[in-house]
């Protein structure tokens, strides 16, 4: 009937009556833990940055602006976890409230030269797809930015032909 009562209940009868998460539960009642604390966390499979307007936006010029800060704040998270990304996807969408206006959902994605954190390179992509579903006319509501195809940082391998800084001058340069 109670928490005392349940704790000082025999734990072959607990387990009978209410499987072995029960007798789980008794136990940790009795001051004894049963699941330890982890402090590993499993790695992402994804990064997004996204939000909704606070008005609609119909300027491509306007959309990049938001697209690069959502693209920004995405390498920022993916620093701080201490991985690189593969690919990018950019989305928009227009306010599906609004049925008077015309509605149009679209994204696409673009994947990186090298697998990096390195902002410029991860904006630059942004905009890339970005400018492949830009349709003008339309009343956009919300743009997002997902960063997928992450991986440890530590497993980062430089192409021999690409025009970006070094690594390690990118690393400095983000922090």
């Amino acid at each position: 009937f109670n928490a005392l009562q349940l704790k000082s209940t025999n734990l072959a009868w607990i387990r009978q009556q209410m499987s072995i998460t029960g007798m789980r539960t008794v136990i940790e009642l009795n001051g004894k833990s049963c699941i330890g604390l982890t402090e590993h966390h499993d790695p992402k499979k994804a990064i997004i940055s996204s939000r909704t307007f606070g008005r609609t936006i119909t300027s491509l010029v306007e959309l990049q602006e938001a697209v690069a800060t959502f693209a920004a704040r995405a390498s920022e998270k993916l620093r701080d976890e201490s991985e690189v990304a593969a690919s990018v996807t950019v989305s928009v969408i227009t306010n599906r409230h609004r049925a008077q206006d015309m509605q149009y959902w679209n994204s696409a994605t673009v994947t990186l030269g090298e697998n990096n954190d390195y902002t410029p390179s991860i904006i630059a992509a942004a905009d890339r797809a970005l400018k492949q579903i830009y349709k003008k006319g339309y009343r956009y509501k919300k743009a997002s930015v997902v960063l997928s195809g992450l991986s440890s940082k530590t497993t980062v391998q430089e192409h021999l032909f690409e025009k970006e800084l070094p690594l390690e001058k990118r690393e400095k340069l983000m922090k």
